[in-house]
């Protein structure tokens, strides 16, 4: 099976202090608004479109850093714009984060692997609606839907795919940081995804040429963008959970009143396990039935500001 992690680098002369946890946040828009799916938007033809299903993956994942030192993850996400995306690539001995590359889509030889060989958790394992297309073409790169015309009433449907279509793009950014966290956080705009592709009631593609391939080399071009950079004013907001390892159930105790925040419970690779408003104060219980390792996250507004680890044994 794969490894999860990294080519092996060994790091000769760095503080203690340059180990920290780096997390991969994409935020979701449509030009200048925040992401909502059934959220009316135009292209660059201005095409009137909203998306109704938005979903891609993410891989070959490489931080460059300290002079141009490379780490490339063996790590696979599956993003769906109308959820929050913000993952935990690992811990690593960084001082001076200087880019990101990553590809849309899945790299062969993986691409065309049987997806039954993942655990059922993973982004590559089986999902529904379907990400895959079949071991010849592989997985479905992105998957676009939604409706058009002057009343939102016709459908239309782009499923990206193919090795051919395949890239790497870089993003130069020394992300931000909250302590011993350092977020690498990437604007999407998914109204570039359509520049130059007509849409309306005879968009229907299935696959790697014509619109599929504009949709992917968009992706590539002009779809992402840094987000914020530097070191932030605010350090992250502390909260305890206990107990921490836990067999099932554990109760959130922040130091203030959280009421209307947003608590998201992840798995490392992203899968939401539990989300809800918090209507409690400043205590939250929760039960978590499967073993693992999760990140507990805290917005407020769609910021995050408070983050721990939970361990479910």
């Amino acid at each position: 099976m794969k490894k999860y992690l990294l080519s092996a680098l060994v790091l000769l002369g760095f503080s203690v202090f340059a180990q920290q946890d780096i997390y991969l946040k994409v935020n979701h828009q449509l030009g200048s608004a925040n992401f909502t799916y059934n959220q009316n938007a135009t292209n660059n033809l201005s095409n009137s479109f909203n998306l109704q299903r938005l979903e891609y993956y993410l891989s070959q994942i490489t931080l460059r850093y300290d002079g141009g030192q490379d780490t490339t993850l063996d790590v696979y996400i599956l993003v769906d714009a109308g959820a929050t995306t913000n993952i935990l690539l690992g811990n690593f001995n960084i001082n001076t984060l200087e880019s990101i590359s990553f590809g849309v889509g899945v790299q062969a030889p993986v691409n065309n692997d049987d997806p039954d060989l993942w655990p059922m958790t993973h982004p590559l394992a089986p999902k529904s609606p379907s990400m895959h297309w079949g071991w010849a073409a592989g997985y479905r790169f992105a998957a676009f839907e939604g409706m058009s015309g002057a009343n939102m009433t016709t459908g239309w449907q782009i499923h990206a795919l193919g090795n051919r279509n395949y890239q790497i793009q870089t993003i130069q950014t020394s992300g931000y940081t909250n302590g011993t966290n350092t977020t690498v956080e990437l604007n999407a705009d998914y109204t570039q995804a359509l520049n130059n592709i007509t849409v309306n009631g005879s968009l229907f593609n299935h696959g790697e040429t014509g619109e599929s391939a504009t949709l992917l080399n968009n992706f590539n071009t002009s779809v992402f963008s840094a987000g914020t950079v530097g070191i932030t004013k605010n350090k992250l907001k502390q909260f305890k959970v206990s107990p921490n390892p836990s067999s099932k159930e554990i109760t959130i105790q922040f130091e203030d009143n959280q009421n209307g925040n947003e608590l998201i419970v992840t798995s490392l690779n992203g899968q939401v396990v539990s989300r809800e408003i918090i209507t409690s104060g400043n205590q939250v219980s929760l039960s978590i039935e499967s073993k693992g390792t999760y990140l507990a996250n805290v917005y407020d507004q769609g910021k995050l500001i408070g983050s721990q680890r939970v361990i479910i044994k």
